[in-house]
């Protein structure tokens, strides 16, 4: 998969790219939020303190926020830290699941979605470093699919509360 297959489709006045060598977050994208912000996650490397500031502030908000990534024992800690929100802001801001899927976005009140391609030395070789590509979508229709996607994922996933206690009875 790769997120340039959609962004080729999308109208050229719908879309934008912006490419570093430097990963980036767009958190501040989602401050624009007032209705809700969907996450493809592989496995939450780009939760940091930042992040979680700007995840609160939503939460605060009343800005609910569904994520899709992997669980596992590596992104178990994370998991609950994002969890953890809910407690500080006093209501189920943010639901997680479990599901391994190959896209790596966000989706902020179905207007907008910005979604990343890292590009690596390991996959290929011509690379001398990592170069990390974001794509911007604001099509209404590219952006619905993608919400489609996002759900049909979602209603065969498994909750992140099961997926940990699960973890808890292993032990490294």
């Amino acid at each position: 998969f790769s997120a340039f297959d959609i962004y080729q489709f999308v109208p050229v006045k719908e879309r934008s790219l912006s490419v570093s060598k430097k990963e980036q977050t767009h958190y501040d994208s989602l401050l624009q939020s007032t209705g809700q912000v969907l996450f493809f996650s592989g496995n939450l490397s780009l939760i940091h303190e930042k992040e979680l500031e700007t995840l609160t502030v939503l939460a605060k908000k009343h800005i609910p926020i569904k994520i899709l990534t992997r669980i596992d024992i590596v992104s178990q800690n994370k998991v609950n830290l994002l969890l953890a929100i809910n407690y500080k802001v006093g209501w189920d801001a943010l639901q997680i699941s479990h599901c391994e899927q190959p896209i790596r976005a966000f989706l902020v009140d179905e207007s907008f979605a910005i979604m990343k391609e890292t590009l690596s030395p390991n996959q290929h070789r011509e690379l001398k470093e990592n170069v990390y590509l974001y794509y911007h979508i604001c099509d209404k229709e590219w952006v619905t699919w993608l919400e489609k996607v996002f759900w049909q994922l979602w209603n065969q996933s498994i909750d992140a509360k099961t997926r940990l206690d699960i973890l808890k009875k292993i032990v490294i």
